[in-house]
């Protein structure tokens, strides 16, 4: 059985020739020595050629189950060898991946055992490793692949008496998958009823509240500011702002925030 891979050639689908597990553990040691982070890391070389075979140079890879970050890395090391933009998400829980035992015969405290889950050991500092650029134990310098990375922690968002209440609270805590949405992340300006974001030229505004006492100062900020302005505001209620409220701006996209973040977010707080 034989798969195309982006260049049109014949790819074989038995790969006797990937690389190992033993070899992606001998890549684990590069950034943390010889201590054992992570059992049986997938080798980024597999995953590079998988990538290959099933994305293009914008495709957005998601990997639900990241363990060590070797998807990361590879897509880092794949958009380097062919000048891709393809973009990354990682999810893992902060596990401890059978290190306990260890941590606490060591005499740390719960909290201190909880940063040495396998995101904040292993999968974060890798990723962020690769792209900056790294000494291994040895002493020999890895130059960066070059990127960003943005690190996003889950909650829950607890019931409230108050429908409206709890949607501000909702919305509040979705800003982040906003950057997701549209790519910006770095926050230029926070406010309690706003907060601003510019990455690359592009600038993102959300408008918290349904009052109109904070429009002005945000306008006034976003007019200050130069390149694509998008603005996400929390609800066109009739008993709050409406399309008018935005009559005179000028250069500033105006989107709802949208209604199937809200729905996921609702399906997931805790009662």
């Amino acid at each position: 059985m034989k798969e195309k891979n982006d260049a049109g050639s014949i790819e074989n689908s038995w790969w006797d020739d990937a690389a190992t597990n033993q070899e992606a553990t001998s890549e684990l040691k590069r950034f943390f020595g010889d201590e054992v982070v992570f059992n049986n890391p997938k080798p980024v070389g597999l995953i590079v050629r998988i990538l290959k075979l099933a994305t293009d140079k914008n495709s957005i890879i998601v990997d639900f189950m990241a363990g060590s970050g070797t998807t990361g890395h590879a897509v880092l090391e794949l958009n380097k060898e062919d000048s891709g933009d393809r973009k990354f998400i990682l999810c893992t829980n902060n596990e401890l991946n059978g290190f306990e035992k260890e941590l606490k015969e060591q005499g740390l405290s719960e909290k201190e055992i909880q940063e040495h889950g396998i995101c904040r050991r292993v999968t974060y500092p890798r990723i962020e490793k690769t792209i900056k650029g790294y000494k291994t134990p040895k002493g020999e310098k890895i130059d960066g692949l070059g990127g960003n990375l943005k690190y996003f922690k889950t909650a829950f968002v607890k019931n409230s008496i108050s429908r409206d209440d709890l949607k501000m609270r909702i919305t509040r805590e979705c800003t982040e998958m906003l950057c997701l949405r549209e790519g910006i992340f770095d926050e230029v300006k926070a406010k309690p009823n706003y907060r601003i974001f510019e990455q690359n030229g592009r600038i993102m505004g959300v408008y918290y509240s349904m009052e109109r006492d904070s429009l002005a100062q945000l306008k006034k900020e976003l007019d200050k500011m130069e390149g694509e302005k998008i603005l996400y505001c929390f609800t066109f209620d009739p008993l709050g702002l409406d399309k008018n409220d935005f009559a005179d701006w000028q250069g500033v996209s105006l989107e709802p925030i949208p209604q199937k973040i809200l729905d996921i977010y609702e399906q997931i707080y805790e009662y």
